[in-house]
């Protein structure tokens, strides 16, 4: 595997702020969502599509603090991807209501024929999902 040292993104930006989160709800690591006063630091992006299809993968790890649903929202052909493995961030996303997560659940489930979700038992309203093509679906839920 070829390491692309960018950010990969939803959109066609060539380069992406990214901002450094310290334990606010529970998080740390860095975000493309704002955080309060943090200064960012604008680095190389690459289309999720492109980074994909460079990668030719066939199982996709997604930590994006927050912008997990983007990113799979913007994945033009699922048919090389045998299985997905995401956080969803409801509070980040502002998906109090959890109607958000729901309709996530349905677009991933017209994908892959198997989809699991356990809230975490880490981080406050962050669920963890996995999607599969087939019946085995990735043990995720051990390495929180």
């Amino acid at each position: 595997m070829t390491p692309h040292r960018a950010a990969v993104v939803a959109g066609n930006d060539s380069s992406v702020t990214l901002y450094r989160r310290f334990g606010e709800l529970a998080l740390s690591g860095n975000t493309l969502l704002p955080t309060n006063g943090a200064p960012g630091v604008v680095v190389p992006a690459l289309n999720v599509n492109t980074a994909l299809t460079r990668a030719q993968a066939a199982v996709l790890k997604i930590d994006a603090e927050g912008m997990e649903a983007s990113l799979v929202y913007a994945v033009e052909d699922w048919s090389p991807i045998r299985a997905v493995v995401l956080e969803y961030h409801a509070e980040l996303l502002g998906d109090a209501s959890g109607v958000g997560l729901q309709e996530f659940l349905g677009y991933l489930q017209a994908a892959f024929p198997r989809v699991q979700l356990e809230r975490s038992s880490t981080l406050a309203r962050c669920f963890l999902v996995a999607a599969a093509l087939s019946s085995g679906l990735p043990k995720v839920f051990l390495n929180e």
